[in-house]
């Protein structure tokens, strides 16, 4: 992802980039267009690997991120209750609550959940301006052992997620084959 400024020619907006790379297929308005400030632009410009144009729009009153929209995705491994040692407890019971992502300079931010016998549930976090700081909630509740959670963006928006939390009702190992 690159930031550039951009030049009128003709009807059109030109933007130099420093690279030939010809995949480079979104643009993100910067804060200087006002209301449109973030929006997306994926079609109506050509990238012929050294130089975007946008046909027939003035885009030259501010910065614009160009850049390749790709889908950011990671499963989570299963969470585990830790004693106060930090020693896991693999045979506990764990009831998931809800899971928290804190962000970081985030715009867009999926989490999904899946489990045999439920319906996929999603949770979309999609702000315009792009947040500095804050935190996902998602109330996906399930087994540890059977729910698998994917934090996704398949936006062009950024996304750093900096922490995971689960919410969880426990029950020790001993106590859980017994139930």
């Amino acid at each position: 992802m690159m930031v550039k400024s951009g030049s009128l020619s003709g009807s059109n907006t030109v933007w130099t980039l420093d690279t030939t790379d010809n995949t480079l297929n979104a643009i993100v308005l910067g804060p200087d267009f006002g209301a449109n400030g973030g929006k997306i632009l994926t079609s109506g410009f050509t990238n012929s690997g050294g130089t975007v144009t946008y046909s027939g729009t003035n885009y030259t009153a501010g910065e614009v991120a160009i850049g390749r929209q790709y889908t950011m995705s990671i499963e989570l491994s299963r969470p585990y209750y830790r004693d106060g040692n930090g020693h896991a407890d693999f045979d506990a019971w764990l009831g998931i609550r809800y899971i928290t992502a804190l962000y970081h300079n985030a715009g867009y931010l999926k989490i999904k959940t899946t489990m045999p016998g439920r319906t996929d549930r999603t949770k979309t976090h999609d702000v315009d301006p792009v947040d500095a700081r804050g935190h996902v909630r998602a109330w996906h509740n399930g087994n540890s052992e059977l729910i698998v959670t994917t934090l996704e963006n398949d936006n062009p928006k950024p996304c750093t997620v900096t922490a995971v939390e689960w919410v969880a009702d426990y029950l020790p190992g001993a106590q859980a084959s017994l139930a």
